[in-house]
Formats: structure tokens, sequence, C-alpha cells
């Protein structure tokens, strides 16, 4: 058996774990819904703020409601990205679901899940680049650049000019802390709910819907020039 197709609509608990990885599994799934709907703000943020799609709406009188919807897409991914790793104990909290996950004292609970279910997934290996992942988030370019975008959050987010500073220096910390927690559920999703998350499927996904979304804006726009006097 090959595993389990991560499912927005259904949430399978491993038999027989200890009731702590229960309690991280619900957490862990939380979470990966809320980076589904993240990645899907990133992906409409980015098809509205194509250079070629802009231009095309130069002059056009849903050009106000485009940028109010762009400021609006970045703060909530913003925003979304750090309270998945906020350390207040009523968050989901990646960084914890993670160091739990890779508790050796809970290995022989996910070992004997993975053995029940019959699932191929490489526990021993996935374990590994968790780890790594893990000591990751400590030291290194994730502390620094979630730093920056936890003070963007607190101190700067309700006061940003994000239409006259499209070059925003914060996107470049952003991108890397959303691409942590992708890579942090996903693992986390293999070994301990034995299903994968399928994060290319789901970026082209919401990638299409995105870019059906803005298509339809240009359309309609283009159609009311041609009626508006």
């Amino acid at each position: 058996m090959a595993g389990y197709a991560w499912k927005p609509d259904r949430l399978y608990v491993p038999d027989g774990i200890t009731p702590e990885l229960r309690r991280i599994a619900i957490a862990l799934d939380l979470a990966s819904h809320e980076l589904t709907r993240l990645l899907g703000l990133y992906e409409l943020y980015q098809a509205l703020s194509a250079p070629q799609f802009l231009d095309s709406m130069s002059g056009s009188t849903v050009l106000a409601g485009i940028s109010t919807m762009r400021m609006s897409l970045i703060r909530n991914a913003l925003t979304i990205t750090v309270a998945l790793f906020d350390e207040d104990q009523r968050s989901v909290h990646l960084r914890r679901i993670a160091t739990t996950i890779t508790d050796r004292r809970h290995y022989a609970s996910i070992e004997a899940a993975h053995v029940r279910s019959g699932v191929e997934y490489e526990m021993d290996h996935n374990l590994e680049r968790l780890e790594v992942k893990c000591r990751s988030m400590k030291k290194g370019r994730f502390p620094i650049a979630f730093g920056k975008l936890e003070k963007v959050r607190n101190t700067m987010l309700a006061h940003y000019d994000f239409e006259n500073q499209p070059d925003m220096p914060f996107m470049r910390d952003l991108q890397y802390c959303m691409v942590t927690a992708l890579r942090v559920a996903d693992l986390s999703n293999r070994i301990l709910l034995m299903r994968s998350f399928t994060l290319l499927w789901m970026r082209d996904q919401v990638r299409k819907q995105a870019c059906a979304l803005r298509d339809a804006i240009s359309l309609g726009a283009r159609q009311d020039a041609k009626i508006i006097p």
C-alpha cells in the first residue's frame, strides 16, 4: 500500500498511537488546511501581480479594486505564515508538531502504526529529513527570516504601503518561510498520518484557479470598457 493522498475533507488518524500523537495529528490536519488556504492566497496574489496583467488593467475602472485585493491577499498570507509558527499554546505551531513527531519516544508508536497500515512511506528516511528541518528552524536563515516577518506583522502591517512599494523587502522572507512550512507539513503528514501532502499537485491546482480568476477579471474589464461611454 502506497499511502493516502491528502484530502481536505477527511482526517485519518492511525489507530494505536499515543494520546499526545493524536493531539498532534489533529493540529497537523488543521495546519494542512491552513497551508492550502495560504498557497491559494499567495498564488492569487502572484497572478494579480503579473506585470502584463497590471499593464492591461491600466486606466480600467477595476484597477483600484485589484490593488485592494492584492494588498489584502499579501497581508493575509503574511499573517497566516507567522501564525503557523506562533509559539502560543493555542496555536498549531508547526515547529512543535515536527519536534514531537521526531521525538524518539514516539518512534515505536509511529512505526507500529505504519506496520498495521501496510504503508510503504520511508519512515526512517523521512524522520531524518524532518529532524534536519527541525534543526534548520532553530538556527541559520529561518529564524532571521521569521523574525523579520513577525516584526512586519506586529509593528508595520497595518501601516505598510503595499501599493506604492511593489518590491516589498519581506517577500523573500515570506516565500522562504512558506516553503519551510510546506515541507515540514509534507514530511509530518507522511510520517504521522501516512499520507502525501501532494505539494506540487496542490500548487498546480491553486495556480490554475488563480489564473482563471485573473483571466475572468481581465475579460470583464475589457467588456466594461466597450460598454462605458
